[in-house]
C-alpha cells in the first residue's frame, strides 16, 4: 500500500524539486527511522507495532529514493551508456540480495549483536549512504523564473496523459508492472510453498532466496556485457521463456521444493 500511494504522486514531487535533495531527504528519512526505533525495540520481544512502523518508514525511504536515484542518472550518465549502467546497477543489487541474508544471519548469530544493535548499524548505514550520495556531481536545468510553477494536480495529471501519448513508454509500464504484479505475489508466496507444499525448512528459503539474486546476477552480468538485450522486444521473450519454465516446473512436486529453486 506504501509503494502503491506513494508511486501515484511520486513523480510530480521529482519534477518539482531537486531530485538529490529527493534521494537525500528520503535516506535521511529512513536513516532517522530506524534509529529512533532501534532505541524502542525490545530486542528480546519486538513489539508488533516498532516492526509494522519499521516497515512503513523503510518502504517511503525506497518509494521516493529508488525512482529519485534512476531519475538523476540521465544527467550524471551519457545516453549511450543508460543500458550498461543498469544492467550493471541490476547485478550489484542481486549481488546485496544474495550476500544480504547471508551477512545478516551471520550478524545475528553473533552474541554482541540483537535486533536493536542490528537496526543501529542499518541506520548508520543508510546514514553513509546519504553523505556517499552528497557526491553526486548533479546540476538540474534552470527553470525560467518567468514561467508560472505548473499546479501539483495538473502536473500529475499532465505526467499520466504524457505517458500514454508515448506508445512505447505506455507499452513498457504496462509490462513493467505485470511482471512485478506476479514476481512480487511469487515472493510473498514463497515462504508458504516452500513450508506447505514442500515441507521445506527456513533455510530452504533463505537458499531460493540466494539461488534467485545469482541468477539476477548472471543476468545483470550478461545485459551488461550484451546491452543489445536489454531492450523491450528482448523482454517480451523473457516473459514467454519465464512462463514455459514455471509452467513446466509446476510438474515437480515430487521433488520437493527443488520446484521452488528452478522458479
Amino acid at each position: 500500500m506504501v509503494y502503491l500511494l506513494n508511486d501515484v504522486y511520486v513523480g510530480s514531487v521529482l519534477d518539482r524539486f531537486n531530485r538529490k535533495w529527493v534521494l537525500l531527504g528520503a535516506d535521511l528519512f529512513g536513516a532517522i527511522g530506524a534509529l529512533t526505533l532501534s532505541l524502542l525495540i525490545d530486542p528480546t520481544k519486538p513489539q508488533l507495532w516498532v516492526l509494522f512502523l519499521l516497515t512503513f518508514i523503510l518502504n517511503v525511504d525506497v518509494s521516493f529514493a529508488y525512482p529519485a536515484a534512476r531519475a538523476i542518472l540521465p544527467d550524471v550518465i551519457k545516453s549511450s551508456a543508460l543500458a550498461r549502467f543498469n544492467a550493471w546497477a541490476s547485478a550489484a543489487f542481486s549481488t546485496g540480495q544474495a550476500f544480504g541474508p547471508l551477512v545478516g544471519g551471520l550478524l545475528l548469530h553473533l552474541k554482541w549483536i540483537n535486533l536493536q544493535t542490528f537496526l543501529q548499524l542499518f541506520g548508520v548505514m543508510l546514514v553513509v549512504t546519504v553523505l556517499l550520495n552528497l557526491a553526486i556531481r548533479y546540476q538540474p536545468q534552470p527553470k525560467d523564473p518567468n514561467t508560472p510553477s505548473e499546479p501539483f494536480l495538473a502536473s500529475l495529471v499532465g505526467g499520466y496523459k504524457y505517458v500514454l501519448s508515448q506508445p512505447k513508454l505506455f507499452e513498457s509500464m504496462l509490462l513493467t508492472m505485470w511482471s512485478n504484479f506476479f514476481f512480487e505475489g511469487f515472493i510473498i508466496a514463497m515462504p508458504f510453498l516452500i513450508q506447505h507444499n514442500y515441507q521445506g525448512s527456513a533455510s530452504s528459503y533463505s537458499t531460493a532466496l540466494t539461488l534467485a539474486a545469482v541468477a539476477g546476477i548472471i543476468a545483470g552480468i550478461f545485459l551488461a556485457r550484451l546491452p543489445k538485450f536489454n531492450s523491450l522486444n528482448t523482454l517480451y521473450w523473457d516473459l514467454f521463456i519465464l512462463g514455459g519454465v514455471l509452467s513446466w516446473v509446476h510438474s515437480f512436486k515430487k521433488y520437493g521444493y527443488l520446484s521452488v529453486w528452478l522458479s
